[in-house]
């Protein structure tokens, strides 16, 4: 009953307890790196300044990500195939460009549609912003 309040609570106010206590954990060892950062006298550009300062302190405790999930081996797999068969270019509907395309970009450049929008300026990546009506396109399609 406690954790489920506790986990409400973090959702609507974006405290999340655990959180704040990795942080509270992690910052004696932030303090103690970057006094020995300042100690090197970094140039000038290099140098820390309050301003600059936003640490991500609970980080220090966490896993470096996860590799793995479907979607995770499904996107490499994709990958590898359109570079093996490497088209001039490949055009994508609805992929998460932060997964799969930001994988394709490496070695061709993307066209994405997608009905959500997309601020983005990465080189290679054209957005379109469309419902795609495969019936009216004039693309060739090919499978993976």
């Amino acid at each position: 009953m406690k954790n489920r309040f506790l986990a409400r609570q973090s959702y609507s106010t974006g405290f999340h307890p655990g959180v704040f206590i990795k942080s509270l954990r992690g910052l004696p060892s932030f303090l103690r790196d970057a006094c020995r950062y300042q100690r090197m006298d970094p140039p000038s550009g290099f140098r820390i300044t309050a301003a600059d300062l936003f640490p991500i302190l609970s980080d220090r405790f966490s896993k470096a990500g996860f590799a793995g999930g479907h979607y995770f081996h499904q996107d490499l797999w994709a990958a590898r195939k359109i570079f093996e068969r490497s088209p001039r270019e490949h055009m994508d509907v609805g992929s998460r460009v932060d997964g799969f395309i930001a994988h394709l970009l490496v070695f061709r450049p993307v066209t994405v549609m997608d009905i959500r929008p997309l601020e983005s300026n990465i080189s290679g990546l054209t957005f379109l912003q469309d419902d795609a009506d495969f019936a009216t396109l004039n693309w060739p399609l090919s499978m993976v």
